[in-house]
């Protein structure tokens, strides 16, 4: 019996990548690979920082938002609290020095359930995000009671060509509904294509909207749950 190939949409050398490989040595070859980028819209992220100056948080919602608010000199100022979702993007806001005041699970919903209620009206929270995010977060923190100052940060735009890596591979693992959306573009299932398993259920239901069947979905947003999610279909060697 031969290792399955699993095709992960994260560049090759990515932290989350290396680490899936670890845990799926005895049952998959892993082999990352983007298959989209993220182009900064007009006047970001410099509109962006302007808004997170006076506010009273800032909320980020992936590593990408992350890298472009960080790549800043000074991103956030003191007094600013900042919440995250996910460990990724609170890592890599880490990374560059900041403090993370809120780690939420994997989900919009996940931080709008952790998120506090404001001391008093007028409060305000800054959310800088795709232009394709979903309304979750600032529809629930907007319920709360807080005021959100939603901010179109950058576009995220399948590649010009995917990698072939997913047309070989056995299982592909989808991180975001984004890269599902520029997978099904592709073509890569106009045929009957390689299973599908992703990493929440946000992006299990941009599968189902695009008749993508997924074979499962990782129950935690980690390498840890994406491995449990993969290894019925990847049979120990």
């Amino acid at each position: 019996m031969t290792l399955s190939l699993v095709a992960l949409t994260r560049p090759d050398t990515d932290m989350f990548t290396l680490r899936l490989r670890e845990l799926m040595s005895r049952r998959a070859i892993v082999r990352g690979a983007a298959v989209t980028e993220q182009v900064p819209l007009d006047g970001q992220p410099a509109g962006a920082l302007a808004a997170i100056a006076t506010a009273d948080w800032v909320c980020v919602t992936s590593p990408s938002a992350a890298r472009l608010i960080c790549s800043a000199t000074s991103p956030i100022p003191d007094g600013v609290r900042v919440g995250a979702v996910g460990e990724a993007t609170a890592r890599v806001l880490r990374d560059h020095g900041l403090r993370v005041d809120l780690v939420a699970g994997g989900s919009g919903r996940d931080l709008v359930a952790a998120f506090p209620p404001p001391t008093r009206p007028g409060r305000r929270v800054v959310l800088p995000a795709s232009r394709r995010a979903s309304s979750t977060v600032p529809d629930g923190l907007t319920q709360l009671g807080w005021s959100v100052d939603r901010v179109d940060l950058y576009d995220t735009r399948p590649l010009p060509r995917i990698p072939e890596v997913f047309a070989a591979a056995d299982v592909v693992a989808a991180t975001a509904g984004s890269a599902v959306r520029a997978l099904a573009e592709a073509g890569l299932w106009h045929r009957e294509g390689p299973r599908l398993v992703t990493i929440g259920r946000p992006s299990w239901r941009v599968a189902r909207d695009l008749g993508i069947p997924s074979v499962a979905h990782a129950p935690t947003p980690t390498p840890e749950g994406f491995a449990a999610a993969l290894a019925p279909f990847c049979p120990l060697v």
